[in-house]
């Protein structure tokens, strides 16, 4: 008989296909490659549909959302999109009503990285930390360091004691030798209800 945990790796392996690519050791210093530098990389491909939420401010025109998705549908969207990542297809795009009103919220979620801002929440319950060291979309590396500035954030599903605000998180400038360029921290959240704070 088959564990909960055995069906769950096969439940996995159905979501999931597995390749390896090679990559160049690149010189975060220089931007260029290095000489006999080669690592690496195991590589998913989700088979199933994702779902991805995108909150609007009200006055947002939806019109423009569709502008959007269809170029990134036609460009790709994240890192290596010029070797054919993050390739999207829709299959529907529609309001989602699904994130109810808590009553006595008094924490909440980081669905997203999240760079917080001074008075963000009164103390961390669970959080994970990454330390990145971002690389520039591939239109704007042609002719500039392709590597931002490393920084640290925290990750989705940290938790936060504190009622939630509409705009958590902060945007970083000086963020590369190019003062156009920023990171973006600002998480979608969701407000949770936590017991009581000792």
């Amino acid at each position: 008989m088959a564990t909960s945990r055995t069906r769950r790796k096969e439940k996995q392996k159905k979501r999931e296909l597995e390749s390896i690519t090679y990559h160049n050791v690149i010189n975060r210093t220089s931007g260029s490659t290095e000489d006999n530098a080669l690592f690496t990389q195991k590589e998913y491909t989700l088979s199933e549909n994702l779902c991805i939420f995108i909150k609007l401010r009200e006055d947002f025109p939806i019109d423009r959302i569709n502008k959007y998705l269809h170029w990134i549908e036609e460009t790709g969207y994240g890192k290596k999109i010029s070797t054919g990542k993050g390739q999207i297809s829709r299959v529907s795009f529609e309001k989602f009503e699904g994130f109810q009103k808590i009553e006595n919220a008094n924490a909440f979620v980081v669905l997203s990285n999240y760079i917080p801002e001074e008075g963000d929440y009164e103390r961390e319950e669970h959080l994970e930390v990454l330390t990145k060291i971002p690389k520039l979309a591939s239109d704007y590396t042609k002719n500039t360091i392709p590597f931002k500035k490393t920084f640290s954030c925290f990750t989705p599903g940290s938790l936060f004691y504190g009622q939630k605000r509409e705009i958590v998180g902060k945007v970083l400038k000086d963020i590369h030798v190019d003062k156009n360029i920023i990171q973006v921290g600002i998480p979608f959240t969701l407000e949770v209800e936590l017991p009581c704070q000792k």
